[in-house]
């Protein structure tokens, strides 16, 4: 699960340029490929809200793993970097 959440961040650090300037909430998709490269890719969403102005929160569902909802902990952003963390 650590290496999951290493990836999910590497992948919002690298599409950090196309968020700049826009509201980050709201629904993000992708796939990620796990390590190794033997596993197919997981479809990722991505369901970040603003309950209020100083707060973000970010729930993650990995839709090919049954899509359950994954809640992010430590969730922020700083300019253009949107970081969070998965609970192992």
């Amino acid at each position: 699960m650590k290496k999951l959440a290493l990836w999910l961040i590497v992948f919002a650090a690298a599409s950090g340029g196309a968020l700049y300037a826009q509201d980050i909430a709201g629904q993000w998709q992708g796939t990620l490929q796990p390590p190794g490269g033997a596993a197919p890719p997981l479809r990722i969403v991505m369901v970040v809200s603003k309950p209020d102005a100083q707060t973000l929160r970010a729930v993650m569902h990995s839709i090919d793993q049954g899509g359950q909802p994954i809640n992010a902990g430590n969730v922020s952003l700083q300019g253009s970097t949107f970081k969070f963390a998965i609970p192992a």
